[in-house]
């Protein structure tokens, strides 16, 4: 399976120095699954090789920081409910579906990462708004793919969105997005 955090968690906590590989089986197919947990932040880890997705917050909102997420066989970071967590300064490459997935209404912020040979780099969901700074978007199959736009604009900002192979922005929403 993996690891599992609760919301009997405490506060405190942090994934730090860590490699986690290997896992990602059972219900809840990730290496790391925050299952109600407070935001216990991840910081200078290797998070690879799982079965599914690498980290999924969920409902939680940790800060993910220095941390290599790869080779995992679906998204790097797959956040259907998350609201708020932030990556940075990450490397999240060779994730078989995608890099991070953005859930419904979330206003994540990812900065100076390198989303790099992925399926889809940057999946948004319906209604999120997110801020997309300073990050090496690069040889994905497509770069940033949104099919919503929430009530605020995305901020995409200083990226450097090159070589993915088929879009290196996708938008197939109804909605104009400004970049």
């Amino acid at each position: 399976n993996g690891i599992e955090l609760q919301t009997s968690a405490v506060v405190s906590s942090i994934i730090n120095f860590c490699i986690i590989e290997y896992a990602g089986g059972g219900t809840n197919a990730a290496s790391i699954f925050y299952a109600g947990a407070p935001s216990i932040n991840i910081s200078n880890s290797i998070i690879r090789l799982s079965s599914k997705n690498g980290i999924n917050p969920r409902i939680s909102s940790p800060r993910i920081s220095n941390t290599t997420v790869r080779q995992n066989a679906g998204y790097g970071i797959f956040a259907d409910l998350s609201l708020n967590f932030t990556v940075d300064s990450c490397t999240i490459s060779n994730n078989t579906t995608g890099g991070v997935l953005i859930g419904v209404n979330a206003t994540t912020v990812i900065i100076n990462s390198r989303i790099d040979s992925n399926g889809t780099g940057i999946f948004v969901s319906n209604s999120a708004s997110p801020t997309i700074q300073r990050n090496n978007i690069r040889r994905n199959n497509i770069g940033i793919q949104f099919t919503g736009v929430g009530a605020a604009q995305p901020a995409i900002i200083q990226d450097t969105i090159i070589n993915n192979i088929t879009w290196g922005f996708l938008n197939t929403s109804t909605s104009t997005i400004v970049v």
